[in-house]
């Protein structure tokens, strides 16, 4: 039966444990994977990104060891993401061309159910917002109406307002960095159309008789704005345009597995700075921003950071979860999916894009690899120079945090970890455990973690080869590296070093 307008869906639809056909139960474990964005993180804002991120996984958890679902767990990792103004997202969003936040966000289960806001001005979580979405897509309308699964712009606000939500003015979005940001991108554009016009080349000549920052005299809409700070907040003109601010691209993301089994994953995003008002991002659109794919004994998601423009034309995250979903080797399909399913599409090769094509890629994969072990793998790639990530299970005393660089060209990184774990005997008398017969997966991953140390020869083709430029932060008690020794859990995560140091997994 369903529920009455007004009434969430049945909570049984998310709490049931998921049983498997191979006789057993879904184990007792959740984990939480977070990314702050794809992009230039600068060395000096380093920490704050990966202390969002370190905030964001140890909120979700909590919710997911209290009993919450991948889905609790996906919005609440995103909502500390969005009230943090160091990323560009909900409060600190990037400014549009009229100095008005427009959030996308989108998310999306196991149940193949999704929620999405696009260009919408005045909130300042718009994850939640999708998360109703979500939830009020399953509740039937009068007169045999289709309820929404996407809204956008000013009608995602009167959405908002109609389900009771919290409606903010654009001023209270417009943290100070943001509006630094746009005072910057403003000031660079007004000293290009000048040099233009005395025909000068731009790129070529010196700021230095440009006066301090003021208000601009462009026009600015009605629905909101956001003015530059007075001269007294920041410094003149040319110190301005020299200095490096953090570039993050586009989007913030979050993939969830709960104690039943589900899967879940979410993306929220300010968008490009400067960009067309209206315009609508990656971060609110399912299949390119956020894809969750579940067949039972096995499923994968991604969730993707970018410029928008170019992953429009590829799809980009539900290639990716197909890719990674029917492949044993998922550093080398994190590989193509940026080589070619990004970089070599024909949508981006031949299609008139200005800019240079950037993207990170966030993906989990779980699945069923033998008789009572289920096999968690978490894959990050990136062509930017940084892209930050975090991760956590209910069984880590801490989150672990992530930020990959990389400087040399062409630009590629990718790593990841991957983690067994041991599935529940069912507690149904009348079915009895059927013997499940070893599988390719499972014996690559026995000989990996019950060899220790592993050997050499059998390193080179696992899934700890390949990564660039990964550093692992180690405070708050967390660890430096990857664990070795005799001592090490064999069901601890396998660690992804960077190739030119000597190889360790246990």
């Amino acid at each position: 039966m369903a529920p009455r307008q007004g009434e969430l869906p049945d909570q049984s639809l998310y709490t049931s444990v998921r049983r498997y056909a191979s006789g057993y139960d879904h184990p007792d474990y959740s984990c939480i994977f977070v990314h702050a964005g794809a992009g230039y993180h600068s060395t000096e804002n380093e920490q704050k990104h990966l202390r969002a991120c370190r905030n964001a996984c140890q909120a979700a958890m909590a919710a997911l060891k209290a009993g919450g679902t991948s889905t609790d767990a996906v919005e609440i990792a995103i909502r500390v993401l969005e009230d943090d103004p160091v990323t560009n997202c909900g409060y600190g969003s990037n400014l549009n061309f009229d100095g008005v936040v427009e959030a996308d966000a989108s998310i999306m289960d196991s149940f193949g159910r999704t929620g999405a806001v696009g260009a919408t001005p005045q909130i300042q979580n718009p994850i939640s917002l999708a998360r109703l979405i979500l939830e009020r897509s399953s509740q039937p309308l009068t007169l045999k109406r289709v309820p929404p699964n996407f809204v956008v712009g000013e009608g995602a606000v009167d959405y908002a307002r109609e389900q009771r939500f919290p409606v903010n003015t654009n001023e209270s979005l417009v943290a100070h960095s943001a509006r630094i940001r746009f005072s910057k991108w403003q000031k660079e554009i007004e000293y290009q159309e000048i040099m233009k016009r005395r025909g000068r080349d731009p790129d070529k000549s010196l700021t230095a008789d440009l006066p301090l920052l003021g208000a601009s005299n462009r026009p600015i809409q009605e629905s909101g704005s956001a003015l530059p700070p007075t001269t007294q907040e920041l410094p003149g003109t040319p110190q301005l345009l020299e200095q490096k601010v953090d570039l993050v691209t586009d989007t913030v993301g979050a993939i969830s597995i709960d104690r039943y089994g589900n899967m879940a994953a979410g993306s929220s995003s300010g968008g490009i700075g400067m960009k067309q008002p209206g315009r609508v991002g990656p971060a609110a659109l399912i299949g390119v921003g956020t894809f969750v794919k579940d067949r039972g004994e096995r499923q994968a998601a991604t969730v993707v950071s970018g410029t928008g423009e170019h992953m429009l034309h590829t799809l980009i995250s539900a290639q990716a979860v197909n890719r990674i979903y029917d492949s044993n080797d998922e550093l080398d399909a994190m590989k193509k999916i940026i080589n070619e399913d990004f970089m070599g599409t024909q949508g981006y090769g031949k299609a008139n894009i200005w800019g240079e094509p950037a993207i990170g890629v966030m993906s989990v994969k779980a699945e069923n690899v033998s008789s009572g072990k289920r096999l968690i793998s978490f894959v990050f790639g990136h062509n930017t120079d940084s892209f930050a990530l975090a991760s956590m299970t209910s069984s880590d005393p801490a989150p672990k945090t992530i930020m990959s660089r990389v400087s040399r060209e062409p630009k590629l990184a990718v790593g990841g970890s991957s983690r067994l774990v041991q599935m529940q005997i069912k507690t149904h008398p009348e079915e009895k455990p059927k013997k499940e017969k070893t599988s390719k997966r499972l014996g690559k991953h026995d000989k990996k973690y019950h060899i220790s140390p592993p050997l050499k020869s059998e390193k080179r083709n696992s899934l700890v080869s390949g990564l660039e430029g990964l550093h692992i932060d180690s405070r708050d008690g967390e660890s430096s590296g990857p664990p070795s020794g005799d001592n090490a859990d064999i069901d601890d995560d396998t660690w992804l070093i960077d190739p030119a140091d000597e190889e360790e997994t246990v």
